[in-house]
């Protein structure tokens, strides 16, 4: 006779793998974010975002959508930093076009003349993209399953990670 109870070991373990695949890959990447350095577009998408939440404007380097924006500056709203100073300013009156060194000039003034700290702002704002990873995971993981078994799920999930 067959046991059958080992072929369904990794269907019964297969969500607790999948939580502590997701979890370890949320506390490494939350553990990075606060020693990685900006880089050079983060500042004016993430003002944009915050400009685009807090008064309905989307001025800032107008070629890309902007979902992937708002979503890093949702924790924002709860920081509640200035949209004000020098750059931020001349970035918003009509007469000013929309340019590269306008949108990195408001993404400096943002991030290094705020109330709120500059690491304080981008660990904020790079929340949000940690949970979008994390839900990759594990929409990837049940696809796997679904379609191939809990084992693929689970070892799918671990090669993403």
């Amino acid at each position: 006779m067959v046991d059958r109870t080992l072929g369904q070991m990794p269907d019964r373990w297969f969500w607790g793998v999948v939580a502590a695949v997701a979890g370890l890959l949320a506390t490494v990447q939350i553990l990075s974010i606060r020693q990685e350095s900006q880089i050079w577009d983060e500042g004016f998408e993430i003002v944009g975002g915050y400009q685009y939440l807090t008064t309905g404007e989307y001025r800032t380097s107008l070629e890309n959508p902007p979902l992937e924006r708002i979503l890093e500056a949702i924790p924002l709203l709860f920081l509640r930093p200035d949209l004000k100073g020098a750059a931020l300013e001349a970035h918003n009156t009509l007469e000013v076009h929309n340019t590269a060194a306008s949108d990195v000039d408001a993404g400096v003034e943002f991030l290094y003349h705020n109330r709120i700290s500059p690491e304080a702002i981008l660990f904020a704002a790079r929340l949000p993209m940690i949970g979008v990873t994390v839900g990759l995971v594990i929409a990837l993981a049940a696809w796997c399953r679904r379609r191939f078994g809990a084992v693929v799920g689970i070892v799918a999930a671990l090669l993403f990670s």
